[in-house]
């Protein structure tokens, strides 16, 4: 009597778990460091951008143009938010946060950085 079972035994089963567990347990936490450094490039590309127009702006409209940061002192930094001129703020992602230098004009939750008419800006570093 021949034997046709078909199936896989509860041995190769656990192991098949044990190997997706270990795939599991690596793979999490790069995907975290993943997507948090997915939301500061993003950060960092809104605020590049919101500068870059700024400049542009004050140049083709020969008059001065700030960009404000707000700042949220709250844990989850739900508030930051970016605005360049008279257009409406822009949020960055949560859990970012904003830190102003001596450099720029900072107030109590705000950093201004504003653009002369020639391109040029208040701030050294910009």
């Amino acid at each position: 009597m021949s034997n046709n079972n078909r199936g896989f035994t509860l041995i190769e089963l656990i192991i098949v778990l044990g190997i997706i567990g270990i795939l599991g347990a690596i793979s999490i936490p790069v995907w975290i460091n993943w997507q948090k450094s997915a939301q500061y490039r993003e950060a960092a590309q809104l605020a590049v951008s919101a500068l870059m127009q700024a400049k542009s702006e004050a140049i083709n409209t020969n008059r001065s143009v700030s960009v404000v940061f707000t700042l949220d002192g709250s844990s989850a930094n739900s508030g930051n938010t970016v605005k360049v001129g008279s257009q409406s703020a822009v949020s960055f992602a949560s859990g970012i946060d904003i830190k102003g230098n001596n450099d720029c004009s900072v107030d109590a939750d705000t950093v201004t950085i504003t653009f002369n008419p020639n391109g040029t800006s208040v701030s050294r570093y910009i």
